[in-house]
């Protein structure tokens, strides 16, 4: 309608407001819509990297300024006070999106001078390394950590913070597969990273100081210590972990630990309990290698006996590694908690041993026949081993994992402390007597890694993880490895032939409450029932071998 018959005109007053208001509604529909995206990535399984978070909020941020702007405009400032709310809001949420400085602070640190307020920078491990001798008298082998700011250095200069945040971009619980893509993607970007120059040389001037400058051929564990690690989120055999590293191959050793922050085991671990990538820096702990005649691990507390005033000594003759990683035979014993009394022993054959090599690294060693099938530990050791990790539970305040060694002189030596997860309990037993025709006994002679109850497709997997694994799975391996961890997310229950309930993966199943049997045979019988999709991990927990 022409000006003059009755229309409203474009300039006047209502015109003015009409077309406000409309702008004021595509500004909330935008702001709706951005609060909407975060949504979905918190909820959805999948969290964005923190240019992308930022991104996300950024948005999100403009439309509601944009909404603050009209509603002022509209009511005649009515709504002053808004603007001070969002600038508020924006004070406390630019902290938390701003990417660390990757030049700052101490690049290599000595384990004896960290103290608790380095814990953003030196991460769990080595902090509770550090802390123990002050307040335990325990010992623990001599080392340096290679902080969070290295980790920073090396990212920012190479160029790889795009490329990192891009890969992780399309992760999700439900797809493990697209965790193996996103590891693929990242891991040689770091394997083949330039160390930043002072980053190398403060490494070589720590290492070179353990030797004492007197020619002695220093060999070092190179381990993780992200931020987060040994906490209530255990990270456990999600990082790589390099033995007997010598001088010369010292670089590449702490390249391949910083790598192993994006496994795909990691990966996924990090999304399951919600953390971003940005939550956890990755620092390196390098501690002099202990030559080791035996090691092990003490849950204070033991975790699949039922009992809660027993401790757990799983024990190995040589390196610990094969114990952890589910490999190789080894002794278990439970301790009371209040007498030191040995309440259980059960010693298997251990025909070989994981030893330091001559040159660097480690190797199989076959195990002398008159150790083989000899307890590793005394019984005096093991309630010095069993006090030690009584003072390490009153030091920490909760029952603790921790992981010894002894060495060729009979030493003992803290390699590790951290919370023990207790999330999966034994249930209480069964009253009244079974009738063996009606309840069969399918697997006898278990270990009973992680308790529960579970149903679904019996799957028997050689070799990595695969990446077609049918949802709900039991899934029936040879050995208890942690590659295996990246799949708990979708399987309802682990069998292997071979693990120790004191396993990287059987801590992991027990954190993630699905259900895990470690059983001699457990192929062949997977193969003879495999239509029987069921099996029941209540049963007590006997020990092979008793």
């Amino acid at each position: 309608m022409a000006p003059g018959s009755g229309s409203i005109g474009i300039d006047t007053p209502l015109a003015r407001k009409y077309h406000l208001f409309k702008r004021l509604l595509g500004h909330n529909r935008d702001a709706l819509g951005a609060m909407a995206d975060l949504e979905q990535a918190y909820y959805g399984g999948r969290v964005p990297g923190l240019n992308a978070l930022r991104a996300k909020y950024d948005a999100l941020a403009t439309s509601a300024r944009e909404l603050v702007s009209d509603l002022q405009e509209l009511s005649e400032g009515g709504y002053a006070g808004l603007e001070d709310v969002l600038q508020a809001i924006g004070g406390e949420v630019a902290p938390l999106l701003r990417t660390a400085d990757a030049t700052s602070g101490d690049l290599v640190v000595p384990l004896d001078s960290v103290t608790a307020e380095a814990a953003g920078s030196v991460g769990g491990k080595a902090l509770h390394l550090a802390t123990m001798p002050r307040l335990t008298g325990v010992s623990i082998p001599r080392g340096f950590v290679v902080t969070t700011s290295g980790f920073r250095r090396l990212v920012r200069q190479g160029g790889l913070e795009e490329a990192i945040e891009d890969a992780l971009l399309g992760v999700t619980l439900d797809a493990p597969a697209s965790a193996e893509a996103a590891s693929q993607a990242i891991r040689p970007l770091i394997l083949r990273a330039t160390i930043p120059e002072e980053v190398a040389h403060r490494i070589f001037l720590a290492f070179d100081k353990l030797g004492g400058g007197n020619g002695h051929a220093t060999q070092v564990a190179v381990r993780s210590s992200a931020v987060g690690e040994d906490s209530g989120a255990s990270f456990a055999g999600q990082y790589a972990t390099v033995l007997g590293v010598t001088r010369d191959a010292l670089l590449d050793a702490y390249r391949s630990v910083l790598a192993s922050k994006y496994s795909p085991e990691a990966i996924l671990y990090r999304l399951r309990f919600g953390l971003d990538d940005c939550d956890t820096p990755m620092a390196v702990l390098a501690m002099e290698m202990i030559d080791a005649r035996t090691s092990g691990v003490v849950y204070t507390r033991d975790p699949v006996g039922g009992d809660p005033n027993l401790m757990r000594i799983a024990a190995t003759w040589g390196l610990g590694e094969r114990l952890v990683s589910g490999e190789g035979g080894h002794d278990v014993f439970q301790l009371d908690r209040r007498t030191g009394d040995l309440r259980r022993r059960n010693v298997q054959e251990k025909a070989q041993r994981l030893v330091l090599a001559d040159n660097g690294g480690v190797c199989l060693a076959a195990t002398p026949s008159d150790d083989a099938r000899q307890a590793c530990v005394d019984d005096d050791t093991l309630r010095s081993i069993g006090r030690l990790g009584l003072a390490l539970e009153e030091h920490f305040g909760s029952p603790q994992d921790v992981e010894w060694s002894l060495d060729r002189r009979g030493a003992l030596h803290v390699l590790q402390s951290r919370p023990l997860n207790l999330t999966s309990q034994a249930p209480p037993p069964v009253a009244g007597p079974k009738d063996p025709a009606l309840h069969p006994i399918l697997l006898q002679g278990v270990i009973t890694a992680s308790f529960g109850t579970a149903s679904g497709k019996v799957v028997v997997v050689h070799g990595r993880p695969p990446a077609d694994l049918p949802d709900e799975a039991i899934l029936v391996v040879k050995a208890a490895s942690p590659d295996y961890a990246v799949l708990i997310g979708k399987v309802r229950g682990i069998v292997a032939e071979t693990g120790s309930a004191t396993s990287h993966l059987a801590c992991v199943a027990r954190e993630f409450g699905v259900p895990a049997l470690f059983v001699a045979g457990a192929l062949k019988i997977a193969y003879d029932i495999m239509l029987f999709a069921t099996f029941r991990a209540i049963s007590p927990p006997e020990e092979r071998g008793r």
